[in-house]
């Protein structure tokens, strides 16, 4: 190639070059390749960060000369020029303190100063005081909240959930979150990286070996577990990603990284990845028993309907295991499949992806811990399309340590799923089955899902689906959204019939959200 002047446009004029593209055997030009230096950065991004009164927003680490860290300094180690615009401080607040990811993702939309992500990555974080999730933040525009299907372009961060007692805070133990700075600005970088595409780096799951060295995608639970009164946390951040995430920021394509591009968990160092899954990196724990069982009394389920399975989680050593605190589809460490009748599989994980501080759990010897989970859709569509028996797998994994394979249990069930009674259960499973936001109010609630809403009124309508439903509409209606206040008559109506089919953890939130169970 050889150095020349640039063509009009280029920013850098003197740093341009040309050369033909030569054949090795023949020798014949086949093309003429133009490269010319465009930025000293590998991509700009803009961060535009809102707060309601009385939450701060992150903008630096709370140190000033030797170890200040900065949106500027952190960006400055990635290579990303970046444009952080501190706009709106008073955001009113739909709820309370505390935000749900529906409410944060609606506000993004009514809030954001601009939205044309073919002309700036500009990513939305929100600043409130406490979150639905007990979250230090959350990634909220993905999956089951992203209802304008542009994903991965909010954020929160929660300014007054309170640390805890524990030594790996150090001096900052048992204090608001929004004065502790430099954790408070890593929990924004961590759910950033999130909405960069990125996953945990700490526990596995991301396919690669864990590293645990306190960089931006390390949960900060996990980082606080491993951190001492002699290291603290925050004061032990590395204020940088790890090498892999680095890499992975400034070649992936751009399509991995951009707001608006392919949706979260879905981005890769291969694409489709080009060798299954290394199974060396796991292990099966022997002395731990996973159960699980269907709902009692509902083995069989009629077609359209949710599938609600119990599992226990059993230490049959006679010493204590560590395990996960959470082995509910809220957690990472919860995924499986559904094999129906024709052999077909679907797999199911949780829809939701944040940073909270949640330390393992020691089961003691002989001591379970039971959750129950509430099946309908996963990322392949409905899990129980057809009528026959379903296979259902469920596989917990967790990192016990730097350089260890995960462990993992193993449990499975069979369901039997029953065919249409008459026209207008078929109706209404058609409805269900062909609706995938059925399934985000089934989780989630909230009004704004239309058609989901539908789906699942003409299910309540239906004598057959109308129990395995009740209590979905119920918590539905038991929530504010927007100018409707809760119904709380409307869902004792739902329940009143006393055959409302709920596992435990529906009936908890029922009762929490004041209905009669």
């Amino acid at each position: 190639m050889t150095w020349m002047t640039a063509p009009s446009g280029y920013p850098n004029p003197n740093e341009y070059a040309e050369g033909d593209v030569v054949l090795d055997k023949t020798g014949a030009v086949t093309g003429r390749l133009k490269m010319g230096r465009v930025s000293d950065f590998y991509r700009k991004i803009t961060v535009e960060i809102d707060s309601v009164t009385g939450s701060e927003k992150p903008l630096d680490n709370g140190i000033n000369g030797i170890g200040h860290e900065d949106w500027s300094t952190v960006f400055g180690r990635v290579g990303f020029d970046v444009k952080v615009v501190p706009s709106d401080s008073n955001i009113d607040e739909p709820s309370g303190d505390s935000w749900s990811r529906v409410e944060a993702h609606q506000k993004m939309l009514e809030k954001r100063d601009s939205n044309d992500v073919d002309a700036e990555w500009r990513y939305y974080m929100l600043a409130t005081k406490l979150n639905d999730d007990n979250a230090f933040g959350v990634m909220f525009d993905n999956s089951a909240t992203d209802s304008d299907n542009v994903p991965r372009q909010g954020l929160q961060v929660s300014s007054h959930v309170v640390t805890s007692s524990s030594p790996g805070w150090g001096a900052f133990k048992n204090m608001r979150y929004g004065t502790v700075k430099g954790a408070y600005l890593r929990t924004a970088l961590h759910e950033l990286g999130h909405a960069f595409g990125l996953l945990h780096n700490d526990d596995g799951f991301d396919g690669e070996a864990p590293v645990l060295d306190n960089s931006f995608m390390n949960q900060t639970g996990n980082a606080v577990g491993r951190s001492t009164a002699a290291s603290p946390f925050p004061d032990n951040i590395k204020w940088n990603h790890a090498d892999r995430n680095l890499y992975q920021l400034r070649h992936w394509p751009d399509v991995f990284v951009r707001p608006g591009g392919v949706d979260f968990g879905l981005a890769s160092n291969q694409n489709p990845p080009i060798s299954p899954v290394d199974t060396d990196k796991e292990f099966e724990v022997p002395d731990l028993e996973l159960t699980v069982e269907p709902l009692e009394g509902h083995a069989e389920v009629p077609l359209g309907a949710p599938v609600r399975i119990n599992l226990t989680l059993t230490n049959k050593a006679e010493i204590p295991v560590t395990v996960p605190a959470d082995i509910s589809l809220k957690s990472d460490y919860t995924t499986g499949t559904v094999t129906d009748p024709t052999g077909k599989t679907r797999g199911f994980q949780s829809l939701f992806y944040f940073d909270r501080a949640e330390e393992p759990k020691v089961l003691e010897a002989g001591q379970s811990t039971s959750t129950s989970l509430t099946l309908l859709r996963g990322g392949q569509g409905a899990l129980f399309p057809v009528s026959g028996v379903h296979k259902v797998n469920i596989k917990l994994s967790w990192c016990t340590g730097d350089g260890l394979p995960l462990s993992i249990v193993i449990g499975s069930v069979t369901v039997m799923v029953t065919p249409p009674l008459d026209k207008s259960h078929a109706a209404a499973a058609h409805k269900l089955l062909t609706t995938p936001d059925a399934h985000l109010v089934l989780v989630l609630g909230g009004d704004y899902l239309q058609d989901g809403v539908e789906a699942i009124k003409q299910a309540i309508k239906d004598k057959t689906l109308r129990p395995h439903f009740a209590g979905t509409e119920a918590k539905r209606l038991l929530k504010k959204a927007f100018d409707r206040r809760p119904d709380i008559e409307g869902a004792s109506t739902l329940l009143s019939d006393g055959d409302a089919v709920l596992s435990n953890e529906e009936k908890e939130k029922l009762k929490k959200l004041g209905a009669t169970v």
